[in-house]
């Protein structure tokens, strides 16, 4: 067998294998990959969705941080009057209702029995302890319970807060949203497009009261697929979702958890993974075509290589010591060898031995030491020219690189400036934000004040219609009086001289009665008066209240833009941050290629003056060539035979 098989096969044999290893470990990698990017599409759809669901949490929250935030509700539902609770609470409920989605609202007492539910105002009374379980735990506990919680009209989302007043514990209060299709549809419409990427398609799959599952919301199915109790046995206790395909689709799994952790159902989520899976393939297929091809690169290199730089230079050397073995030379012992190298070195003995083939080689050497030398100052003082060209764009580059470098820098200090005074922006808002919720506040407080005045007015207004009512009996009673004066002084008129005495008494009487009927009229004047300027007061405190009302309203759209300003503020904030850790690193990058492109230039320098070194050494090296040369003349050679043994090796 020839060398360069002895070579080639174990060489063939390993690479066969370790690229089939590669090319194995490439499709698990390429398997891997697919399925962290569609677990990874699944996740992002899901925690979208749940982030829905919380959203809809803060909706019902706020509404019952605004309830409660009137002491006349907590002090009407501690008195347990129910008339008063509705009255102030219903119109409010009814305004929020359209906005909020808000399936029910309610009051429990502490035993979770429905005080008032705004949603249903007949119905209360019932006790809830049997399945409400949110209500139950909120009056035991004393404290809030929010989440999902699976009721007598199905699954729903829940904000139960406890109510205190004078430091004491009066019920709870509760929000309700419904989980439904309603839910769904507005959560695809409003999610962003990066989500709905590869399709959104939701299910949401939960249970009754009586354990038993069905399809609470869908956008693509109306029954269970899998029976639920085999999706939920596959989740794991280290990972909530997981998934599985059929080829073209992927089908996400979510728990779905209540108010306490409990698992109550699950959210499945259905996207088009063929584009991935055609993508992964391809790849697959492109590495896989790769690696074959550069393995039979390599192979079919080695073998020339092999073939051309060894193989062929040992058979030259061999033919040509073996020429020289027939030349002048006696010596025609063959040496045995089994392989080329071994016949090469029985060659290579032998050539050695013969001192006048030594004289013949110092020779022709000698002079290609010679035109080696020439070549080879020529090249050095060509690499001499090219290391001054390098040190001087060296230095160039340095000069421009710290000038990149304090630009950077400065660039850097603006940012931060920039950052500070993003940080001094986002305050502010935060204090605008504050400002606007003391206004509301205070506004509330002028509300109330002008509600109290207005039935102080109304009131006013009552006891003077009462105070008319009594002069029209005086004015009444009045006229009487002046009758029975008028009847009395015709009675003493028949009496004669008798009744002049009581003519006069009747007669101061018919003047009273006249000035007390005169009195009456200035009063009713009087208190028409006043009932025209009460009339007024109401009208102008009613308008009032609507402008209250109005401002109540300006100052929520102004508080909600400022929380909106706050978000902004704090995303331009952490982009800035981004920035200025990024200029810091290319500064400090700056910096280090500026030492390097320095240091470049040193070597350079270096570089030239060892080439001038090498330059005088091999002018030395010349001398010596030039006396090897002479020496070598004066031997005495055979010319016609030993000159056969003069070959050039290639």
């Amino acid at each position: 067998m020839k060398l360069k098989w002895k070579i080639m096969l174990p060489i063939v044999l390993i690479l066969t294998v370790q690229y089939s290893v590669l090319i194995f470990k490439d499709i698990s990698i390429n398997r891997e990959k697919n399925k962290s990017i569609i677990k990874k599409i699944g996740d992002i759809k899901s925690e979208a969705f749940f982030s829905y669901l919380n959203k809809s949490l803060a909706k019902g929250e706020m509404f019952i941080d605004f309830v409660l935030s009137n002491k006349e509700t907590k002090k009407a539902f501690a008195e347990r009057d129910r008339d008063k609770l509705e009255e102030i609470n219903y119109k409010l409920y009814n305004k929020f209702k359209k906005n909020a989605d808000i399936a029910q609202f309610q009051f429990h007492l502490p035993s979770s029995v429905s005080f008032l539910r705004l949603h249903n105002l007949n119905k209360y009374g019932d006790d809830l302890s049997s399945f409400r379980k949110t209500v139950v735990e909120a009056n035991k506990k004393k404290q809030l319970e929010k989440g999902i919680e699976v009721g007598v009209a199905g699954i729903g989302i829940r904000y139960v807060k406890p109510v205190f007043y004078n430091g004491n514990s009066i019920g709870t209060v509760e929000y309700g949203g419904k989980l439904g299709d309603k839910l769904l549809k507005e959560f695809i419409e409003e999610t962003d497009k990066k989500i709905k990427e590869y399709g959104l398609n939701v299910s949401i799959i939960a249970k009754n009261l009586k354990g038993e599952y069905s399809v609470i919301a869908s956008n693509f199915e109306d029954e269970i697929a899998i029976n639920p109790n085999e999706i939920l046995s596959k989740f794991t206790n280290s990972s909530d979702g997981y998934y599985f395909s059929n080829g073209r689709d992927a089908f996400f799994y979510e728990k779905l958890k209540d108010f306490s952790g409990a698992v109550v159902g699950y959210v499945k989520f259905k996207y088009d993974i063929s584009n991935i899976l055609k993508k992964g393939r391809a790849d697959t297929r492109f590495s896989i075509v790769i690696i074959i091809v550069t393995l039979i690169s390599i192979i079919v290199f080695l073998l020339l290589f092999i073939k051309i730089v060894i193989e062929k230079r040992l058979n030259l050397l061999v033919e040509f010591i073996k020429q020289v073995e027939k030349g002048d030379f006696r010596d025609k012992n063959r040496i045995k060898g089994k392989d080329e190298i071994g016949k090469m070195s029985d060659s290579i003995n032998i050539f050695i031995k013969k001192l006048q083939k030594i004289i013949i080689d110092v020779k022709s050497y000698s002079g290609r030491v010679s035109n080696g030398i020439e070549e080879f100052n020529d090249t050095m003082r060509q690499i001499s020219n090219s290391t001054e060209e390098v040190s001087e764009s060296s230095t160039t580059t340095a000069a421009s690189i710290e000038e990149l470098s304090s630009t950077t820098i400065e660039i850097h200090q603006n940012i931060e400036r920039l950052l500070k005074n993003t940080e001094n922006t986002l305050q502010l808002a935060k204090n605008g934000g504050d400002a606007v919720d003391l206004t509301i506040d205070e506004i509330n407080k002028i509300k109330k004040l002008v509600e109290v005045g207005t039935e102080d007015v109304k009131e006013l207004g009552n006891k003077t219609n009462e105070i008319g009512e009594i002069v029209v009996v005086i004015k009444e009673i009045a006229a009487q009086t002046n009758l029975l004066a008028l009847n009395a002084a015709i009675e003493a008129a028949r009496a004669g001289e008798a009744g002049k005495g009581f003519e006069v008494v009747a007669e101061e009487v018919r003047k009273l009665a006249e000035k007390t009927t005169e009195y009456t009229k200035e009063i009713n004047n009087s208190i028409k008066e006043i009932q025209d300027e009460t009339n007024g007061v109401i009208t102008k405190m009613e308008e009032v209240n609507i402008e209250v009302e109005t401002g109540v309203e300006t100052s929520n759209n102004t508080g909600k833009a400022l929380e909106e300003i706050v978000i902004h503020t704090v995303e331009v904030r952490d982009m800035v941050n981004s920035i200025v850790n990024s200029t810091r690193e290319q500064s400090i990058a700056s910096e280090d290629i500026a030492k390097q492109t320095e240091a470049v230039a040193q070597n350079s320098e270096l570089n030239g003056q060892a080439i001038e070194n090498s330059s005088e050494s091999i002018g030395e090296i010349a001398e010596i060539a030039e006396e090897l040369n002479q020496m070598v003349r004066k031997f005495k050679v055979n010319n016609d035979e030993n000159e056969m043994g003069i070959k050039k090796i290639e």
